[in-house]
């Protein structure tokens, strides 16, 4: 029955869309629905009762909208930032469900809501694409402190979105090292910082430490060394 009418599939995958910023032309994000006989037969004669918008984080205020009778929009951030004319199927009730984001940059990536409506119900799921941009630079270095006593590690890198993670590691010893991180944002990327004071009694007369860099929920990671003598 007219009930359970619209049936929005659960997202192919939970993964995120990962893109790294600057390497695609273009990249869609599909509102997986179809209508039942019922649905369809009355969206058929009320063209306008189905409607299609997406939402970017959170934000009440939809950045695309279409309405079946009419064409699709785009809003907010997404305004001239998509192909109108993509289409995702040759069915009229679903054919404009999809958003083609042309070029897509830093800006535009995190969550991203679709909601269909007939007159019957609405439906919703969630999307997330990441554009990450992998650092300018890693670097470790290694200070001497307090008379040789000593050393400090830091491993700074720069230029990285989103927030990258950094742990400092060594292979003679065990377990991650407890770590001081700092995260600096500048000109819509991020610098971090991280570094450990470890003790010359505790190191063996050259040990390899390793920083390791991560962009969470992208499979991007990045490695750096130094091998500290006491």
């Amino acid at each position: 029955g007219g009930a359970d009418g619209l049936e929005i599939n659960p997202v192919a995958s939970a993964l995120p869309l990962v893109i790294k910023n600057g390497t695609v032309r273009n990249a869609v994000l599909d509102c997986d629905y179809a209508l039942n006989d019922d649905d369809y037969a009355s969206n058929e004669k009320n063209p306008g009762a189905l409607v299609v918008k997406w939402f970017f984080n959170n934000d009440p205020a939809p950045v695309y909208q279409w309405i079946h009778s009419k064409k699709p929009q785009g809003l907010g951030v997404l305004n001239g930032k998509l192909n109108l004319e993509y289409r995702v199927s040759n069915d009229n009730a679903t054919m404009y469900r999809a958003l083609q984001i042309i070029n897509p940059t830093t800006e535009l990536s995190g969550e991203y809501k679709c909601t269909v409506s007939t007159f019957n119900e609405e439906r919703s799921q969630t999307r997330k694409m990441i554009i990450y941009v992998p650092e300018k630079s890693l670097d470790i270095t290694q200070t001497k402190l307090k008379e040789h006593k000593a050393v400090n590690i830091t491993c700074k890198a720069e230029g990285v979105f989103p927030e990258p993670e950094l742990a400092i590691r060594s292979e003679e010893r065990s377990g991650t090292h407890d770590t001081q991180f700092e995260l600096i944002p500048t000109n819509g990327v991020f610098d971090a910082v991280a570094s450990v004071i470890v003790n010359a009694s505790d190191l063996e007369e050259s040990t390899n430490f390793e920083c390791e860099l991560k962009i969470p929920e992208t499979n991007y990671t990045a490695k750096k060394s130094v091998t500290v003598t006491v």
